[in-house]
């Protein structure tokens, strides 16, 4: 929603710096369960459900504001596209979520 994107763009311009405070998400890849948001720092956010760990932030809670997954620091490199949706395959779980990296590392969890 249009509320979120706000306020993880006033996350990210504290956090990167006022040049991002008009266009902080490069990528905002949206499902009805959660939400992913690559910023232009290269950083991945997510909230909404947690279910299985599909935020990526080894719980199950889920959260209302984002919460900062990581970056160069944790993938090794920027993420630069993100994605998650649901996948009915019983022992696997059914949220799951994937980044890749600038320098073409594919992240899931």
């Amino acid at each position: 929603t249009a509320l979120e994107v706000a306020l993880v763009a006033g996350v990210l311009a504290h956090r990167c710096g006022s040049s991002f405070a008009f266009l902080t998400a490069g990528t905002v890849g949206a499902y009805a369960a959660f939400t992913l948001a690559v910023t232009q720092c290269g950083d991945l956010w997510t909230w909404g459900k947690g279910d299985d760990g599909a935020l990526g932030l080894n719980a199950r809670e889920h959260r209302l504001s984002p919460a900062r997954v990581g970056g160069r620091e944790t993938f090794g490199a920027r993420v630069v596209q993100a994605a998650g949706g649901s996948c009915k395959n019983g022992a696997s779980g059914s949220f799951h979520s994937a980044c890749v990296t600038e320098d073409g590392s594919l992240w899931t969890w």
